[in-house]
């Protein structure tokens, strides 16, 4: 059997675009509930994140943390991760900023997750847009991990998104 090179050529186009379907599949999937959750959990898998946005969006980033394994229920490690993403990911639309630190931390029964830019900073003030999701979607999360969202900015001097949760699981 003879097979024309336009036969093979369609042929490596569509392996090309199963191939793209199961990256994009698989994105996304992990994109639900990151696999690094459940395999490295919250600390390592924050670390990873912190690194690849330094790289992606090529910013001073530092991850710092006097924890080296927490034990929390899975729920909050997603909804912790989904904040410490969608921080970063306004500090990208909007902040300006050239160096991101990213702090967790405990404190008397409570685990503290700081996101601090050097960025345009926040108007505190500032209730925000009707259709401004990102912050919509960190003050739900925060409500549903019972804990406490503080917002801190100052013009010119950057932004500190501090989300404090208690501690119900120890370290």
């Amino acid at each position: 059997i003879i097979i024309s090179e336009d036969v093979l050529l369609e042929f490596d186009d569509i392996v090309n675009l199963i191939n793209n379907t199961i990256k994009t599949t698989r994105r996304i999937m992990n994109g639900l509930r990151p696999e690094q959750l459940e395999l490295l959990g919250f600390v390592e898998t924050a670390r990873l994140h912190v690194a690849e946005f330094q790289e992606r969006h090529k910013l001073i980033c530092n991850f710092e943390t006097t924890i080296n394994k927490l034990k929390v229920d899975p729920q909050h490690e997603v909804a912790l991760f989904r904040i410490l993403q969608e921080a970063l990911t306004n500090i990208t639309r909007h902040a300006k900023a050239s160096e991101v630190k990213v702090k967790l931390t405990t404190k008397t029964n409570l685990l503290i997750l700081e996101i601090i830019d050097n960025g345009v900073g926040i108007d505190t003030n500032y209730k925000g847009r009707d259709d401004s999701y990102g912050m919509i979607g960190m003050k739900e999360r925060v409500y549903l991990l019972g804990a406490e969202l503080f917002i801190k900015g100052e013009p010119g001097k950057g932004t500190i998104i501090r989300v404090e949760m208690p501690l119900l699981i120890n370290i």
